[in-house]
């Protein structure tokens, strides 16, 4: 194995993985701590900053997939905003040409 630096070794917890944080970090593997007991992740590193993180758990990548479905989001809600003010708007022209207005939109 490589000579592993300070910055490879600092993606991982400080306190180690498991129950009581008491497992050392087995640097072969991806640096994420999952569960309720901080177990570590078991896929293989290579990804994300100084390679130590798994293709599913890559900081850069996680962050890229949220701006996309946050992007999407947005886009469906101001979609849904539109529609809303159109539907309030017709109903307010619906109301004035009932009370008798002769606005002929």
């Amino acid at each position: 194995m490589a000579e592993l630096t300070e910055a490879f070794k600092a993606q991982y917890p400080k306190n180690g993985y498991g129950y009581g944080y008491r497992a050392e970090p087995d640097y072969t593997r991806c640096a994420k701590a999952l569960g309720r007991y901080m177990r570590q992740c078991t896929n293989l590193n290579g990804y994300g900053p100084e390679g130590a993180w798994c293709r599913q758990h890559n900081p850069i990548a996680v962050e890229e997939k949220w701006k996309a479905k946050n992007a999407e989001w947005d886009a469906k809600f101001a979609r849904e905003r539109l529609l809303s003010n159109l539907k309030a708007e017709r109903a307010s022209i619906i109301e004035q040409i009932a009370a008798g207005h002769n606005d002929p939109r």
